[in-house]
């Protein structure tokens, strides 16, 4: 069973191993404001040590894929992306299975965990489901000793149109992943970045989340569980990062008020100087005012807080399990904290030109520092998609960017992209805009600024 495993080399010697970032889909406005380190990648490179692996990051990289491929060589080529990054994934093990037959394909990743089945395909041979930092090394060490990849579990190995399933892979313990290994990264460090934050590097301190909120499914892929890392290997793990700049990768960094306050001890004693930016919940913010302060006094410069909405009927439909008045306070405790706000908000489709209104009257309301309006969007795998799905007008991936509206609008379509556009112009006016950036007071530049506006400019209904 499975024996798809040709031309590999002996297990006495290093298997190599490509592992792609797959470039950005065209009309991406993500690259506009942020590009991340391959995280998971660089933590996958460090669980197989005994291989030679290479990471190419083909949103940065003027490298042809054919020309990696012709000079590395690799046994494997493994892929990963989210549901909008879809098409541009499929593409690199494509075209790395027309390059060479014999090269192994991997794909990973969250959409490759919630829609396997849109994997079934004849270039791609394996597909991880869930956490890769136990399954990939198994799967590689498998198929270099030439084992039974049916014993591999997470794993979904598509076969005559179909999928092969093999048993589900538990939730690991993340005390047990190794530090990634950014050195793969080290011709890309420079260029990784966040708005004006550059070079920026990403650290995990916690998985999952508690909450259940209908459009997100990570709470779904962790099984409801929340789990952190323990304090200290994460101040190890920052000791040993060059870059100033870091963002936490985690779901909901402020869930265990405990290991939150533990964390800032550590770093505290470890007298490591860097600048931080976390997620956390307004709810969660306001229960434990004091850590905001604390926080700031070790590097905390801003706070990523999904508002979602001004109205809280909008979040009891969410089941975010917060209300706007618990919005509203925590706001008040970062500013007077002196952290910068990153704000999110979820346009939904069915707004009416008041709610617009309403919408940016609230952020004004708040002083958001950096507020940021994505679209209500049904990701698959998530509750929402179940409840919307016979509503879909596309199943064109590339629409699910949270920048185009996949369901029908209550406004017509050119009128509910012009309010949105308007979001972002009264959000940040010119003058107010350049004032922000030149004392500091938002991480972007006025070329990104204005980069961003000339693509909410060409935004369009889905057609």
């Amino acid at each position: 069973m499975f024996t798809r495993l040709k031309s590999i080399r002996s297990h006495e010697k290093k298997m190599r191993i490509l592992l792609v970032q797959p470039p950005h889909c065209p009309n991406s406005f993500v690259q506009k404001s942020a590009v991340i380190e391959p995280l998971a990648f660089e933590i996958l490179a460090s669980a197989i040590p005994h291989h030679d692996v290479k990471i190419l990051d083909m949103r940065l990289d003027n490298i042809r894929l054919y020309e990696e491929i012709e000079s590395f060589r690799p046994d494997v080529v493994g892929a990963g992306c989210v549901t909008a990054g879809y098409y541009e994934c499929v593409k690199v093990l494509k075209e790395t299975k027309s390059l060479n037959p014999e090269i192994i394909t991997v794909v990973g990743g969250h959409h490759a965990s919630v829609m396997p089945q849109d994997f079934a395909k004849d270039f791609i041979d394996f597909i991880v489901i869930g956490e890769g930092e136990k399954t990939f090394p198994e799967l590689i060490d498998s198929i270099e000793l030439k084992k039974d990849i049916s014993a591999v579990k997470g794993l979904a190995i598509p076969k005559d149109g179909g999928l092969l399933f093999t048993e589900e892979r538990p939730l690991i313990d993340i005390n047990e992943m190794p530090f990634p290994r950014r050195e793969l990264t080290s011709k890309y460090r420079h260029r990784y970045f966040r708005g004006t934050w550059r070079p920026i590097a990403g650290i995990i301190g916690s998985r999952g989340c508690s909450f259940r909120c209908t459009f997100c499914c990570q709470w779904i892929l962790n099984k409801g569980k929340y789990r952190v890392r323990v304090p200290e290997l994460l101040v190890d793990e920052l000791a040993k990062i060059e870059e100033s700049f870091i963002i936490f990768i985690d779901d909901n960094s402020w869930e265990d008020f405990e290991w939150v306050e533990q964390l800032f001890l550590k770093i505290k004693d470890a007298r490591i100087k860097k600048n931080y930016e976390i997620y956390a919940r307004t709810d969660l913010i306001t229960r434990r005012p004091f850590l905001i302060e604390k926080w700031r006094e070790i590097g905390l410069k801003a706070v990523l807080l999904g508002f979602e909405s001004f109205k809280d009927e909008d979040l009891k439909k969410l089941n975010k399990k917060s209300t706007v008045s618990k919005n509203t306070e925590a706001a008040r405790l970062l500013k007077a904290n002196n952290v910068d706000i990153i704000g999110y908000f979820m346009v939904d489709p069915s707004y009416s030109e008041e709610d617009f209104c309403r919408l940016i009257e609230y952020v004004h309301e708040l002083d958001i520092d950096q507020p940021i309006f994505v679209i209500l969007t049904p990701f698959p795998g998530t509750k929402l998609y179940e409840q919307v799905e016979d509503q879909l007008i596309t199943d064109n991936y590339e629409y699910f960017d949270c920048m185009h509206s996949v369901i029908p609008t209550s406004i017509p379509g050119p009128k509910f992209y012009e309010c949105y556009r308007r979001l972002y112009s009264k959000a940040y006016p010119k003058g107010k805009l350049i004032r922000k950036i030149l004392q500091g007071k938002i991480s972007f530049s006025p070329r990104q600024a204005f980069s961003q506006m000339r693509y909410l400019k060409r935004l369009r209904p889905v057609s």
